[in-house]
């Protein structure tokens, strides 16, 4: 036997009428409700369902947020760089999310980003520079994915993210140093940029690399010719070390 489910408009008028092919009840809080099932044409079955929105995001986000993410490995890097980054490894820590993950590239970014599973990050650096895995995601791209677990999903840039700044640090650093002076000649008697141009070139919130994709820092401020990072350098530096920089990122949010 069928049941009438009618649908209702905001003033309480009747506009559309579902029909369901079988309705159970239950209760909630002492109430009477009922289960509506619809019939499909193979002959099975799915509950007829509202969806709900939440009050709050994963509890996961509280202690690490929904922090952009900065990919710098990428297709033929070789041993080193072209395997694959998991999301969670990015970020500095897992999420589960409820329905899913939806990720969207930055628009100004200029390369494509291909997001993937487990056998993405499980594959040698060769095979997967011969044999792209995942979905593509151009610049300004976005897309929603029901896997749950932000570390069950994977990213690898189309081509090297990291571009030389041609500017170096101005001599010896090491990882106890948070601020770093920096002139535009390998090794020493280099002229250091203005502030204008440190700006330009390190935007506060970048990360600064080694040409081998090894993380320097978060830039935290910047000066005439002298850059600060959130935290103390990451490696130490000599006065013949370039520094890198990339823009690319991949904006997340657990759904």
């Amino acid at each position: 036997m069928r049941y009438p489910n009618p649908q209702y408009d905001d003033c309480g008028g009747r506009v559309v009428s579902d029909e369901v092919d079988a309705t159970v009840y239950g209760t909630i809080n002492s109430k009477r409700v009922p289960i509506n099932a619809l019939r499909h044409g193979d002959h099975t079955y799915s509950l007829q369902t509202t969806e709900r929105g939440r009050s709050h995001f994963s509890p996961d986000v509280d202690g690490v947020g929904h922090k952009r993410l900065a990919p710098t490995n990428y297709l033929g890097g070789g041993a080193s760089r072209g395997i694959a980054h998991r999301l969670s490894d990015l970020l500095g820590g897992d999420v589960k999310a409820l329905k899913g993950i939806i990720m969207k590239t930055d628009a100004a970014n200029d390369v494509t980003l291909y997001i993937g599973g487990l056998t993405m990050g499980s594959e040698a650096h060769g095979d997967l520079a011969t044999h792209p895995q995942g979905i593509p995601l151009n610049p300004g791209e976005a897309f929603f994915i029901d896997i749950t677990r932000l570390s069950s999903l994977y990213v690898i840039c189309g081509t090297n993210p990291l571009g030389a700044s041609g500017y170096y640090a101005n001599t010896s650093y090491s990882t106890s140093d948070s601020t770093i002076a920096i002139d535009n000649t390998s090794g020493s008697g280099g002229s250091a940029p203005s502030s204008s141009v440190t700006t330009t070139n390190f935007p506060v919130g970048s990360i600064v690399y080694k040409s081998d994709g090894t993380k320097i820092g978060v830039v935290a401020s910047t000066g005439a010719g002298s850059i600060t990072f959130t935290s103390t350098l990451a490696v130490a530096l000599g006065n013949t070390d370039q520094l890198y920089t990339s823009q690319v990122y991949l904006y997340w949010m657990d759904m």
